[in-house]
Formats: C-alpha cells, structure tokens, sequence
C-alpha cells in the first residue's frame, strides 16, 4: 500500500506540469488500430486484446461487448484505471468498471496505461488513437461517449475533458485531485468518497467550484466511509452517474 501511495503522490505532482506545459502537437494525425478495426460485435462479453500502438509499442486493453442486436447502435465508454507500477487494468475493469456496465448497451474498452501515469505523450495520443478507431470502426458516435477513471485515470477524464472534449459527450471522474486553469468542456458527474485519505474532499470540492464558475456543467456525489483505496466498492456509485449520462441522452 505505501508503493501505491507513492507512486499516486508522484503522478499528482506530474499532472500540474504536464497541464501546465501544453503539448506542442495537439493536431495528432489520423492513426487507427487494427485490432478496433478487428473487433467482432456478435461476441458479447469480456476480453483483453493486445496490439501495437502508433509508435510500435505493445499494449493491451479489456474489452467489454454487450449483447447488441444487428446492426443495433451503442453506448461506448473509455475507463482508465488507477496508477499502478505493474498492469491493473483488468482488476479496475473486473471489480469496477464491468459491474456497473453489465445492463447496460455500452462497448467499453479499459486501456493499460503500461506501468505508467495516464500524463504521457503516448498514453495522450493512445486515448486519441483508441476514439478515432472507435468511431471510425464500431457503432458508436460521440453523442453517446462517455470518458471515466479513477485516481490518476480519474485525474485524466478532468484532463480529456479541457483538452479532447470532441471525442466524447461526457465525463465521470471518480476520485481524483485534477487542478488546472483550464476550462472543463464536457458535462461530468464527479464521484469521491469523504474519507479519501490521499486527495483531499475539500481540496477536490474546491477545484469543482472554480470550474463550476467558469461555466462547467457538474455534479456531485460523495461517498461516506469510502477510502481511496476503496475503489472496488465505488460500483454503485458509477453506475448511478452511468444512469445520468442516460437520462441527458434521452
């Protein structure tokens, strides 16, 4: 446990200096990813995929299918997972993501972040490259794409949400400690337990609130008794911001 809150720490401190100091190349070219391209809809259920990213590197993802009709439409939500030095991805997708997605019509694909903080340049580009395959290849549009991650994939749904808010519709950060000057460009149900003991619920409240100012369209949900390190027991939570996605889709 004191690994994780090390390496938690060291991935908050990144995020104001990777927000701070903009990439230069926001305009990423157009790069999809086969195994997207690949993805076999008649075949509901969980998996993990493994591919190339645009610079060669190996990664693997979970993907979850719904049961989909033929040519039926889809909800698609992105899930990124808590900082971790080896892969958790399929802990956060099994113990968290696919219990609250399970009734529902999303393809879901949970991303590893290769053993490393979501505020990479190629993690940034991975996300863009994964929603240009998504809505390139599957049934899916942006009207019904919701972006969600917990801690440091949490911290990175507020970041997409400032920078990439053309890939999706919505936002559900859950946990997290996202400060920026920024402006948050898509609507967000923001979740975080009252006794999260690494990112403080007042310090969190606070950055709402200046964004909240600022125009952004949030709300809130706190959690009683609810650690950080509690995240598995978050479901109930994120499905009911699940919920609310779709009644503003309605």
């Amino acid at each position: 446990m004191s690994l994780l809150r090390v390496i938690l720490l060291i991935s908050f401190s990144f995020i104001a200096l990777y927000s701070t100091a903009q990439q230069s190349d926001q305009d990423v070219s157009t790069y999809t990813l086969q195994s997207i391209e690949d993805i076999d809809l008649s075949k509901s259920g969980y998996s993990t995929i493994k591919d190339k990213d645009r610079y060669g590197n190996e990664f693997s993802y979970g993907l979850f299918i719904p049961k989909l009709e033929k040519d039926q439409s889809a909800s698609f939500a992105l899930a990124l997972h808590w900082s971790s030095a080896t892969p958790t991805f399929e802990e956060f997708a099994k113990c968290l993501i696919i219990p609250a997605y399970t009734d529902q019509d999303a393809i879901v694909i949970i991303p590893d972040a290769r053993g490393s903080t979501w505020f990479t340049i190629n993690n940034e580009h991975l996300v863009i490259d994964i929603m240009q395959s998504v809505y390139a290849f599957l049934p899916v549009s942006k009207d019904r794409a919701t972006v969600t991650g917990y801690s440091d994939g949490g911290n990175m749904s507020w970041y997409i949400s400032e920078h990439h808010a053309d890939l999706f519709s919505y936002a559900i950060p859950i946990a997290t400690a996202y400060q920026s000057d920024g402006r948050i460009n898509l609507p967000a149900y923001a979740i975080h337990g009252k006794d999260d003991e690494l990112f403080d619920i007042n310090a969190t409240l606070g950055f709402i609130k200046v964004y909240k100012m600022k125009g952004a369209e949030i709300k809130w949900k706190a959690l009683k008794g609810k650690s950080h390190f509690d995240a598995c027991n978050y479901t109930e939570a994120l499905s009911e911001a699940i919920e609310w996605v779709n009644a503003n889709q309605e």
